[in-house]
């Protein structure tokens, strides 16, 4: 069938998708494999009028059309009938949720000092619901554990540990090679004894990592 012959005797076929179902040229002749000018010809031999261009009313837009309308307005300065007519518009509408952090709306934006307290918390908060309970204190202790560790008297206390038990693993026993400090009582349970002689072990990083493991 030659592309010109496509609509050829089907008059009724072109009113019914095109004033029936309100289809476009280009929707008409992507369906049947033809060129719009095709359809369009066509629509002028049946005689069928065309449609008035644009946009009908209530008709949702596609999502591509909506963005590159939303690029076409940004940086547009609109008079104050304007800006007061499209304040009235999204009046009583609820947010659809597709905001995001950093938007374009937000630059330039001054927000209060106590505004900016209040997301902190909310942040905060939501992180703490999220981690669990025992995460705030758990977080504060380890905390608190990274400041001694990096501290004189926790360097002196692992020397004195490895010194001890003659730089040799209290597990596969093998002496020298890479070597740690443990704790027997962890310090999340007791930060007390952190620097108590007897509550230390010396073990291989190996040994040392399986240990962990095993607690967790």
């Amino acid at each position: 069938m030659y592309i010109y012959r496509v609509f050829k005797n089907k008059k009724e076929l072109l009113i019914r998708e095109y004033i029936e179902k309100q289809k476009t040229i280009a929707y008409i002749a992507k369906k049947y494999n033809c060129a719009p000018s095709t359809v369009h010809r066509w629509l002028l031999k049946f005689g069928i009028p065309r449609r008035v261009g644009g946009i009908k009313k209530g008709v949702r837009l596609p999502l591509e059309w909506r963005k590159n309308i939303s690029l076409g307005n940004t940086g547009r300065k609109f008079s104050a009938t304007a800006r007061e007519n499209l304040r009235l518009s999204h009046l009583g509408k609820i947010h659809s949720g597709s905001f995001k952090k950093g938007h374009k709306l937000c630059l330039g934006r001054v927000v209060s000092t106590e505004t900016r307290e209040k997301i902190s918390m909310g942040r905060k908060k939501a992180w703490e619901r999220k981690r669990g309970a025992n995460y705030v204190s758990h977080r504060k202790l380890y905390d608190k554990f990274t400041s001694l560790r990096d501290s004189w008297r926790y360097r002196a206390w692992s020397k004195e540990i490895l010194k001890r038990f003659n730089y040799t693993c209290q597990k596969c026993l093998e002496r020298g090679g890479n070597l740690v400090a443990h704790h027997i009582i962890p310090i999340i349970i007791s930060i007390e004894e952190i620097f108590n002689l007897n509550n230390g072990a010396c073990l291989c990083k190996s040994c040392h990592r399986t240990i962990h493991i095993n607690e967790y």
